[in-house]
């Protein structure tokens, strides 16, 4: 599973989004490749242009290039983020 976040570094709402994400994959000790886009660099601009986000916070959640979830704009709930990637299997 891939997720990319697009925020900039003084978005409170993009920070709380950072948090929320770090804090779902903790357990899944690297099994999810996490991307965070800066919105304010060239870098971060062109992603952000490739995946059409329009509003920051965006958190784009994929597998196997396919998209399972996204969020414009929002942070979303802790449980509703858990759900959509699951558990680490052990």
């Amino acid at each position: 599973m891939e997720i990319k976040v697009f925020g900039t570094k003084l978005c409170p709402s993009c920070n709380i989004a950072v948090r929320r994400v770090n804090e779902a994959i903790e357990k899944w000790n690297g099994e999810i490749r996490v991307n965070y886009y800066d919105m304010e660099t060239v870098d971060g601009l062109t992603e952000g242009a490739l995946n059409e986000v329009m509003k920051i916070p965006t958190i784009i959640l994929s597998e196997r290039g396919r998209l399972v979830a996204r969020w414009n704009g929002e942070v979303p709930e802790a449980g509703e983020f858990q759900e959509k990637i699951g558990n680490p299997s052990i």
